[in-house]
């Protein structure tokens, strides 16, 4: 199962998704992304989004506002995941109520 249809297909996996857990567990389709170190430079650069985007998740659902609004961002540009504007739109919403707000690649409080 994939992030997004995880997000839009309801279930235990989208409550996780979308932050009803209790911010420590990493969502069941989530496998542990090792590291691309050789290969076309693209696959190598695809592989690092993802890492990013798995870090940011984590760090998301531990409560930290900062990376709620990177979280955000990233599922607004589909930077390391598939674009989700209403997973953006959540995040970012998120994010301002401990606010945080990005601007532009970084991030105020």
């Amino acid at each position: 199962m994939t992030l997004t249809q995880a997000l839009r297909g309801g279930g235990a996996a989208s409550s996780r998704a979308q932050g009803d857990s209790d911010g420590n567990d990493s969502p069941d389709f989530f496998e542990e992304i090792e590291p691309k170190t050789s290969g076309k430079l693209s696959a190598v650069v695809d592989n690092a989004k993802q890492r990013w985007f798995r870090e940011a998740w984590d760090l998301a659902h531990s409560g930290d506002y900062r990376q709620m609004a990177l979280l955000g961002q990233m599922f607004s540009e589909g930077y390391g995941c598939e674009k989700d504007p209403a997973a953006a739109q959540q995040w970012t919403e998120r994010a301002k109520k401990g606010r945080a707000v990005r601007a532009g690649v970084y991030c105020t409080l």
